[in-house]
């Protein structure tokens, strides 16, 4: 009999094969459309599930519970260029904040499958992590990639 380590190990395995097969399944038979409907859908989710959580105006604080809210899945920290003053900053009118998810499950699967980064499957990352931090926050929050590497991805989330 399979030890429960393995069982999980194989799960895992299968997930990622299947999260893989929707990136290519969505960009095929939906076309130009999948990456807005998908971070779309993963916002919903977001919002949904950024109701469970406390609130808080702190960006660092909202950061940190969603972590936690996750289970140490992800590792995301506030980032700003050298001689920056603030983590925040503001851009015709929008406040605006660049994270580094130096930890992501989904670029690992990105990295594993050959999928593409910043396609469907992060996408739905995108706005779930928007629908959360939205909810947290008590603001409209969006996500755009400014960088998708392989040891890290540099986000701009926009408040509004």
């Amino acid at each position: 009999m399979p030890e429960e380590a393995d069982v999980y190990k194989n799960n895992i395995k299968a997930l990622l094969r299947i999260m893989a097969s929707l990136a290519h399944a969505s960009d095929t038979l939906i076309g130009k459309a999948s990456n807005a409907l998908m971070y779309q859908t993963g916002k919903d989710l977001g919002r949904i599930e950024g109701k469970k959580l406390d609130k808080t105006e702190d960006i660092a604080k909202a950061l940190d519970m969603l972590m936690k809210a996750e289970e140490g899945v992800w590792q995301i920290a506030l980032w700003k260029d050298n001689g920056v003053k603030d983590y925040i900053f503001e851009e015709n009118g929008i406040k605006k904040a660049r994270l580094v998810f130096g930890e992501c499950p989904i670029r690992q699967v990105c990295m594993t499958h050959g999928t593409e980064q910043d396609k469907v499957i992060c996408r739905i990352t995108h706005g779930l992590f928007a629908g959360m931090m939205g909810e947290v926050l008590g603001k409209k929050v969006d996500i755009h990639v400014e960088h998708a590497g392989p040891n890290a991805c540099k986000k701009i989330m926009e408040m509004k």
